[in-house]
């Protein structure tokens, strides 16, 4: 397997891991809970568990009880996870249109306009290569 992605999956349970450990704060500080869910989500040690998914997916046969702790932790991360459409659409980025730029202004040191110095029209050199090769 390689080894780009298996980082990438370790880098995303220890991230879900942390959103989870977050959001079961979060829940504890604004929802009452009942002791028993409180100590099936702390028995969860997604370290184990991320050691256990790397196994797995480095082919290795896990143990019965392994895959079944593995297949708890995922799940508890899913459901802790947020819904991919409840975040807020923002209405602008803070970014300027590549387009609406002036000569002047400087994204990662490029002037604006499409084709440099403001403009968003092609130099007449690139209109007339495009109408020779039409």
């Amino acid at each position: 397997m390689d080894h780009t992605f298996k980082w990438l999956v370790a880098a995303c349970l220890t991230l879900e891991s942390a959103t989870i450990v977050a959001t079961h704060a979060q829940q504890e500080s604004t929802s009452p809970t009942c002791a028993a869910d409180e100590k099936k989500e702390e028995s969860i040690d997604f370290e184990r568990a991320r050691k256990l998914n790397q196994r797995r997916q480095g082919g290795e046969k896990l143990t019965a009880d392994d895959d079944a702790y593995l297949k708890r932790a995922l799940e508890a991360r899913r459901k802790a996870a947020p819904k991919s459409g409840s975040r807020t659409p923002r209405e602008t980025t803070g970014l300027k249109p590549l387009t609406e730029m002036s000569a002047d202004e400087r994204y990662k040191d490029q002037d604006g306009g499409l084709y440099g110095g403001g403009e968003n029209s092609p130099p007449e050199v690139h209109v007339r290569w495009a109408e020779q090769e039409l």
